[in-house]
This record gives C-alpha cells, structure tokens and sequence, in this order.
C-alpha cells in the first residue's frame, strides 16, 4: 500500500484521472505518479533504517545476554536464512519486471490514452474517442425515456389515494412532454463508432485486469482463452447461487457469537455477490 502524509490524495488522483484526459493532465498524472513513486520509496527507506537501528540494539543486547557458541550460532542461522529469503525475493521481483518488460501485445497492437488493441482490425480514431471515456460512460439518449419515466411514477403513487395519485400522473406527462431533449455528450464520429461497435460481433470489448484501460479482442480469441480457463478443474458449474444460503447463515452465526455488537456488524455480509465465470 502505498505511503504518504495525506492518504486521501490518492483517491481523489485516481478519481481525476478517470475525468481529464487532455495532454496537459496527462504530463500532470505522470509527474504526479513519479512523486508518489519518490515518496514510497524515501518511506521504505525510512522504515529500513528504523529498522535496522532496532536490530542492532537487539544484537548488542543478545551478545552480552549469551554465550559466545550460543550466539555464532543463531547468528549464522539467521543469516542464511534472511539470504535465502532475500534471493528468494529478488528472483520474484526479477520476474516480475522481466514479465511487464516482455509486452503481451503483438506487433500490429497499438496503445492510445486507455484504450489497448490486442485485435487484428484498424481501430479508427473515433472508436479510440469513444472508449477512451470508459465503460461507466452514460450515453446521453437520443429522447427522454418516457416508457422507464411513466413506470416509476407508477410505482410511486401506487400507495397515494386516487386523486393525488392521478393528478400526479398527469403533472408528469405535461413535465415530460415538455422536457427539452438531452444535450448530447458524443459527437457525431463517436455515435457513429457506438453503432458500429454494436454491429461488430467480431470484437469483444472489456476491462483490464489490472489498471484503468479498456481492451479490444477479437471475439475468437477471447472464447478461447476463456474456453481454456474452462479446463482447469478449479471450476465446476453450480447449479444454483451457493450464497443464497451462506449469507444467513453467517449472519447468524455471527449475531450468536460473543462478538461486541459494533465488530459484528461489520463482520456481518452485506450486498454479497460471489464471483462468477
């Protein structure tokens, strides 16, 4: 987890990052993210050399406290284990940056802004618009949706008397046929990409795994690598959703124990929603 003196700086980083895409935040985001880098590492450091200070004072208190065999010995214990771990560590991290040093993407994939094509088509620059403003975007509607507007108005005045609720009803109908129709927050080559999008069933469009990009696959591609996911015996299909019946259980269990009540109810599941595949 990353260190600074203000935790709420990275939140919000990352909340205006999702929101300003001009290459003036860009270069603002990359200074901003070397100097977050900067300050975890002096934190490290400082976390090292405190460290380090303890150790020492435990050391010197260690050799007054045992004998000379003693101590040689749990001195060269110590020390080939603390080797052992840190070679063990250092192979990890090497192959950590040697596996994001060898790209995943092929030759003709191409990165712009957070958009990543991993597909064999030309994306043009409106389907890179497009998804540059991500897959949360709300699409402005063509018209007002009078259709979802009616229902729940519907649904709010079932419980008033049948005046009120009818004379509402109308007042409803009179605001909407007046409502002015929505600004559009797409331009006209970005509409154009959304609706070849729509038609393109050769392309599947997701999120990372890791990070705040959208990727484009060719659709086989992505079946398959889902289809071999679907080998590993680690899945098996469920016939029904297994939370249904864990999440009161546990709950229960919970509410039995001798818990204090405040620990409890953070203990206690809430908008559950299992993985799924």
């Amino acid at each position: 987890m990353l260190r600074c003196r203000d935790h709420n700086i990275i939140p919000q980083f990352l909340e205006l990052r999702q929101q300003f895409h001009t290459k003036a935040a860009t270069r603002i985001y990359k200074r901003t993210s070397f100097a977050l880098l900067r300050e975890r590492i002096h934190d490290n450091r400082r976390e090292l050399n405190q460290v380090s200070h303890q150790l020492l004072q435990l050391r010197l208190r260690l050799t007054n406290i045992l004998s000379s065999s003693y101590w040689d010995l749990i001195d060269r214990l110590t020390f080939n284990k603390a080797t052992q771990i840190g070679e063990h560590t250092r192979s990890r991290q090497q192959r950590k940056v040697t596996n994001l040093q060898k790209t995943q993407l092929s030759e003709n994939s191409t990165i712009k802004g957070t958009v990543i094509n991993l597909s064999t088509q030309i994306i043009d620059e409106g389907v890179y618009s497009l998804l540059q403003k991500g897959l949360n975007f709300a699409v402005t509607p063509r018209r007002p949706p009078i259709e979802d507007l009616l229902t729940g108005v519907g649904k709010a005045i079932r419980s008033l008397p049948s005046e009120m609720a009818e004379e509402a009803r109308q007042e409803s109908v009179r605001i909407i046929k007046r409502a002015n129709k929505p600004t559009d927050n797409l331009t006209r080559t970005e509409r154009t990409a959304l609706l070849s999008l729509r038609k393109n069933t050769d392309l599947t469009i997701l999120t990372a795994d890791k990070g705040n990009a959208t990727v484009i696959m060719n659709t086989t591609d992505y079946i398959q690598k889902m289809t071999s996911l679907l080998q590993d015996p680690s899945y098996r299909i469920l016939p029904n959703d297994p939370t249904e019946s864990t999440e009161p259980k546990t709950t229960s269990f919970i509410k039995k124990s001798t818990l204090p009540e405040e620990l409890s109810k953070k203990l206690c599941p809430t908008c559950w929603r299992p993985p799924r595949l």
